[in-house]
């Protein structure tokens, strides 16, 4: 019971709910299901909702603690939307949506990607591919540049600039200006609607 008491003390996300704790040579097993609030807010149409619509348990890694393994199996809530007529997951903090890893696990792979001496050693510590740790470390360090870029401001600039590569190919370049201080806020290549900026996402 101590262990499970210090486990939650530690490693439960908010808003979480320990159920039991099983450990063994492979690590940590966390049962844990979400405190039930009053309603959910439907992703799709921002309407709130408290209409159960069954459950479902899935597998979510976690960071390490004390060097094992930790996955939690969390007892999920469906629900269902009167509003638009469709059925949601309850969204858990820490988790991304359509994630089966914590953010804790991945801003621990992108903290070992800088602390360590090479990439296979990462891999082994955290089980997982090299595929895993190469997209973990550049998506957390994309979130820690936008908590660092100031807000967009209220007047924006757009213009378009472009240039030629060998044998005639030409490339675009969307450039972005801050209006109130009339200077340079970013610089996406391309000129479509998906190209970016990608502080502004």
């Amino acid at each position: 019971m101590a262990q499970g008491l210090d486990l939650s003390r530690f490693l439960l996300l908010p808003e979480m709910k320990l159920q039991r704790v099983n450990s063994g040579p492979g690590g940590f097993l966390i049962e844990v299901v979400k405190v039930r609030p009053p309603f959910e807010i439907c992703p799709h149409c921002a309407s709130p909702s408290n209409v159960s619509y069954g459950r479902r348990q899935v597998l979510i890694r976690d960071e390490p603690f004390r060097g094992k393994q930790v996955t939690l199996k969390i007892l999920k809530r469906r629900y269902y939307c009167k509003n638009c007529k469709k059925a949601f997951m309850e969204p858990i903090s820490g988790i991304w949506p359509r994630r089966r890893t914590t953010q804790r696990f991945r801003q621990a792979v992108q903290f070992a990607c800088s602390r360590y001496s090479n990439l296979s050693q990462v891999r082994r510590d955290f089980n997982c591919s090299s595929s895993f740790v190469y997209k973990a470390f550049y998506e957390q360090l994309e979130v820690k540049l936008r908590e660092y870029q100031p807000p967009w401001p209220k007047a924006v600039g757009i213009d378009e600039h472009f240039f030629s590569r060998s044998k005639g190919y030409t490339e675009f370049t969307t450039v972005f200006s801050d209006l109130t201080k009339s200077r340079l806020r970013d610089a996406v290549l391309g000129k479509d609607k998906k190209a970016g900026p990608p502080s502004a996402h």
